[in-house]
């Protein structure tokens, strides 16, 4: 049997297997508590210059916020993830023109790939034009303009709405748009890369409701009208579904093998089997109730389901269900009256690996939470927030522990121009990145373990597997058969350690494959941190 190494022996042991290190002492700095959860950011428009944000999405990991606003100043904005108070977008194009309609987002892993759908008003306002862009963050952080890499105007010029999504790689971007005048679904799938038409497709159909693409872009489902239909990538019917109601939302996971949809009063979850799509589940809702909004995770292992009731119009009924059992994890309830605030879900998300779920809802203008966060290891919410409006929007982070907020400043059925882009994080990680690290300025650190007395801060590249050391907890993340830096710091009596260093003004700098963990030593033992950040320098 292996014998554990005493601690100052482990501590030397580590030294010696972390192959090339260099040794650099310098600043620390505290910059608020990232280990305690809440409102990290807001980045709000001003009553001189107002807007609303229109949608949100994650980029880069995680490390930045893709989001929209309009009427009145319509804006794109990338903001860092990273940050405190009131924060700036790292860049905006806010000379969009007159934005009608939509503007919304999507973003794929990359920096490289945002994209932007807005609709602008043609022919004296009859109709709308639908346009689709790219953006590139990593390019304007080497001093080019904020603008499109490409700018695609769809053929349809029709006064009817149009829905678009990525994948995740940003290779297919595809948009749905509605013919008012032919009563005509037309799809469009755009090459990421360049903006070049692939392949189109069209089909009668009622009004356009909502449209999901599979993280691997293998599948398309669009509900309109009565009628959902899933297609592959290139572009063949795969599933077509008659419905009682219109279909206001539905949700595919990752290889599009499941859909979550509404049948008016009932969820259905449908799985791929054999070549077709099969009903494996469907959840009825209570008294006079509609799933408005759902989502699935990217396996499908959880999906959640935002329920109106639409008598009164003021109760919500948030549900997560096992996608294995397919019985219900959650309920949360919000009982309204006749007299009071028009409540209703507004979003629904559910993190990659399926364990958070998060909900938004415009509210009932009291005390309960606009912004719920569940686990779904645990009962209770992760997070519970009460907003001064309604959510309007709202993305996930990839590890579910950060949400991005498009929030109005005021109720939604209250007349109002302003909202705020905002970011909560739980706070539950143990490693944490406090700013955006620019190249030419600083990379700030902090890492928590309580009882630990001093730290390492390790830079490096990610290891394809972890490696484990006898009697120490968790596992070296980073690459140890390339060059690793490591920074000593003394964690103070909370247990807490800060990193600030210099960062070179080199352009090659900008979007480095660059990982962070931590190793604390105390009287406790000794550990890495279980979170490994992959900073983003701009």
């Amino acid at each position: 049997m292996k014998r554990s190494l005493p601690l100052a022996a482990l501590a030397r042991r580590l030294a010696v297997v972390l192959a090339g290190m260099s040794l650099l002492t310098g600043p620390s700095a505290a910059t608020g508590d990232p280990f305690q959860p809440g409102l990290r950011w807001v980045h709000g428009a001003q009553p001189s210059a107002p807007w609303l944000p229109a949608s949100v999405s994650f980029a880069a990991g995680g490390e930045l916020v893709w989001a929209s606003g309009f009427p009145g100043g319509a804006r794109l904005m990338v903001l860092a993830a990273p940050g405190e108070g009131v924060v700036a977008p790292l860049f905006e194009d806010a000379v969009l023109g007159p934005v009608t309609g939509a503007l919304s987002v999507c973003a794929a892993e990359s920096p490289e790939r945002l994209f932007s759908l807005a609709q602008y008003d043609v022919a004296g306002g009859a109709a709308r034009s639908t346009q689709v862009r790219r953006y590139d963050a990593l390019a304007a952080a080497a001093g080019q303009p904020f603008a499109p890499l490409w700018s695609r105007d769809l053929a349809l010029v029709a006064n009817g709405p149009a829905l678009f999504a990525c994948d995740t790689l940003g290779w297919r971007v595809v948009i749905a748009a509605w013919d008012d005048v032919a009563r005509r679904v037309h799809v469009t799938w755009l090459a990421g890369a360049d903006g070049t038409v692939t392949q189109t497709t069209e089909y009668d159909a009622p009004p356009l409701s909502a449209l999901a693409l599979s993280a691997d872009g293998s599948r398309l489902a669009l509900a309109a009208g009565s009628q959902i239909r899933i297609l592959d990538a290139a572009g063949a019917l795969l599933h077509s579904e008659t419905l009682p109601a219109p279909a206001p939302t539905l949700a595919l996971s990752a290889d599009g093998g499941r859909v979550v949809f509404p049948r008016f009063d009932r969820l259905a979850v449908l799985d791929e089997l054999g070549g077709a799509y099969v009903e494996v589940a469907e959840h009825a809702g209570v008294a006079s109730e509609l799933p408005l909004r759902c989502a699935v995770a990217a396996d499908g292992t959880t999906y959640a389901a935002g329920w109106w009731e639409y008598v009164s119009g003021t109760g919500v009924r948030l549900e997560t269900y096992d996608g294995v059992s397919h019985q219900r994890v959650h309920e949360f309830v919000q009982q309204g009256s006749s007299a009071g605030l028009q409540n209703a879900p507004a979003a629904v998300a559910v993190s990659a690996d399926g364990q958070r779920v998060a909900f938004g809802c415009w509210g009932a203008g009291d005390a309960r939470a606009e912004l719920i966060l569940a686990d779904m290891a645990q009962a209770l919410p992760r997070l519970e927030v009460d907003l001064p409006g309604s959510v309007l929007g709202l993305a996930l982070g990839p590890d579910g522990a950060r949400v991005a907020l498009a929030a109005k400043n005021l109720h939604a059925n209250q007349v109002g121009s302003t909202g705020e882009v905002r970011l909560y994080d739980t706070g539950e990680r143990d490693l944490a990145l406090l700013a955006p690290p620019r190249v030419g300025g600083t990379l700030e650190l902090a890492a928590l373990a309580p009882g630990g007395q001093w730290c390492l801060f390790l830079l490096g590249r990610r290891a394809a597997a972890p490696t484990v050391f006898p009697g120490v907890g968790g596992g070296l993340a980073l690459d140890r058969g390339l060059r690793l830096r490591v920074f000593p710091r003394a964690a103070d009596a909370g247990g807490r350690a800060d990193l600030v260093v210099p960062l070179p003004d080199n352009p090659a700098l900008l979007g480095l494959d660059l990982s962070a963990q931590a190793f604390f030593r105390g009287p406790n033992g000794s550990s890495f941190t279980l979170a490994v950040v992959d900073p983003l320098i701009f």
